[in-house]
């Protein structure tokens, strides 16, 4: 009998579902009594234009404001997936001067850190931003921004199962 339990436990183990390393990934909220700030970039290949999405978030989960931005234009992979790179937050964090094609753009962004101790910047991965990927994904007029003092939709069901109140 007991080795017909293990076989049986053996069985039921494998039919257990595997949790990854990413679906352990989530968003974490900001300090108590601060905000929270996620943005993602979206590029349109072939269609000169490239799309932003932000959401602010206070320590309970709550949608604060939201924007997204459909901009003309060319822009790089590195120009746009710099709103969310590691290596770009990295480059915040140094005092190197950095020649690549955003450079400038990094140097405006130390400046305006430095100028504010309140503020700071992270990396969080994909799987932790969410809410700025499908804010970018907004429907948005070209060259015109979408302002949001409530959650659009197509963000309302992740923002409750993400973060419950």
């Amino acid at each position: 009998m007991g080795g017909e339990a293990n076989k049986c436990k053996e069985r039921l183990n494998i039919m257990q579902p595997v949790t990854t390393v990413q679906d352990q990934i989530m968003w974490h909220p900001p300090d108590i009594g601060a905000y929270k700030l996620n943005v993602d970039a979206s590029l349109h290949i072939g269609e000169c234009m490239f799309t932003l999405g932000l959401v602010v978030r206070d320590d309970r989960g709550q949608f604060i404001r939201g924007n997204n931005m459909r901009l003309a234009g060319e822009v790089s992979v590195m120009e746009a997936e710099a709103t969310d790179s590691q290596l770009v937050v990295h480059a915040l964090d140094t005092e190197n001067v950095y020649q690549l094609e955003v450079g400038h753009i990094i140097d405006d962004c130390k400046e305006k850190l430095n100028e504010r101790a309140d503020l700071s910047v992270l990396h969080v991965k994909k799987q932790a931003n969410k809410a700025a990927h499908l804010m970018a994904r907004v429907p948005c007029l070209l060259n015109n921004y979408n302002y949001f003092i409530s959650p659009p939709d197509l963000l309302f069901e992740m923002l409750t199962s993400e973060f419950p109140t």
